[in-house]
């Protein structure tokens, strides 16, 4: 695989290999990768790829992984992109689909089968369920409803912060106090939640 990456050298340049968990974070640390291919399984364990992932994105959280799976297995492939992978690559794909995907992570998309695509959206809309409540009892001060007609109308936290002579980080600072004071988690759900109510 890696000789097969190593031909294509105006897109990969140097390529490093590591068959360790160790080994990964030692590579890591001393190459400082723009793109790792690192397979679930190694030398020291059939998922120890996983146990290397969070180590991986705290030292080089601008590096881009791609997690190469033995088959495809929708649960694996959820895993490896709640570790941050930007791309899950399966052995039994032909190798020249492995430059494709590198190429293509590595301009900062993601690359994934249709399946665990799908796997991926229903997990994310499992743990994040859009909240549209109707109304709320929570009253909100002058100065947050302010703030919140604003997101209505579709502004940014630095126009909200112009337009009320404000710090974007103040204005920020009122959408997380007001969120939690409404129940809700995103500027959308606010901005819903305000319509509803008038």
């Amino acid at each position: 695989m890696l000789l097969n990456l190593s031909r294509h050298r105006d897109l990969i340049g140097s390529a490093a290999q590591a068959t360790s968990s160790a080994e990964v974070e030692q590579v890591a640390r001393a190459q400082q990768p723009e793109i790792a291919l690192i397979s679930a399984a190694l030398s020291d364990g059939p998922l120890a790829g996983f146990r290397v992932l969070p180590t991986l994105h705290s030292l080089l959280p601008e590096c881009r992984v791609i997690v190469l799976l033995d088959d495809t297995n929708e649960e694996l492939a959820l895993d490896a992109f709640r570790a941050h992978a930007r791309g899950v690559f399966h052995r039994s794909d032909p190798m020249e689909q492995l430059v494709k995907c590198v190429d293509k992570v590595r301009q900062g998309e993601v690359w994934v089968q249709p399946g665990e695509l799908r796997a991926v959206f229903d997990a994310f809309a499992e743990c994040s369920t859009f909240c549209s409540a109707r109304s709320t009892n929570v009253q909100l001060n002058d100065r947050e409803l302010k703030v919140a007609r604003l997101v209505v109308e579709g502004q940014t936290n630095r126009q909200i912060g112009r337009r009320l002579n404000l710090s974007e980080h103040t204005v920020k600072n009122y959408l997380s106090r007001m969120f939690e004071k409404v129940g809700v988690r995103s500027r959308v759900e606010l901005a819903v939640l305000m319509m509803n109510d008038h």
